[in-house]
């Protein structure tokens, strides 16, 4: 994703998530974030435009249940997801949460 569409703080993290492509559930790690999506560090590449569900655990014990979309691919890193889902919110509750701990990320 260029810099020119990305609108979000990203910050680097390492948080284990469930990630569903429509047949089963796996579980992945997320290696940058923010409200607007994530990427995932998987070896298995979906199709850009694939439709993807993430259940993600908070600090606190609760699940946020996101919806996205395959945005780009980098066969052999894994894959970038724009969310659709409105959890902006406990989005941003989380990134805070994780912000003493992680570093801010510069647009790509």
């Amino acid at each position: 994703m260029g810099s020119e569409q990305r609108r979000d703080r990203r910050i680097s993290v390492k948080l284990e998530v469930y990630l569903d492509k429509g047949y089963g559930q796996q579980l992945v790690q997320i290696a940058d974030l923010s409200i607007g999506g994530c990427f995932i560090r998987a070896l298995d590449q979906p199709v850009i435009g694939t439709n993807v569900n993430l259940e993600l655990r908070l600090p606190t014990g609760q699940w946020i249940f996101l919806e996205g979309v395959v945005a780009h691919c980098h066969p052999g890193a894994g894959f970038g997801v724009q969310f659709t889902s409105q959890e902006r919110g406990l989005l941003a509750k989380l990134i805070e949460a994780l912000l003493p701990s992680s570093k801010t990320l510069p647009p790509r």
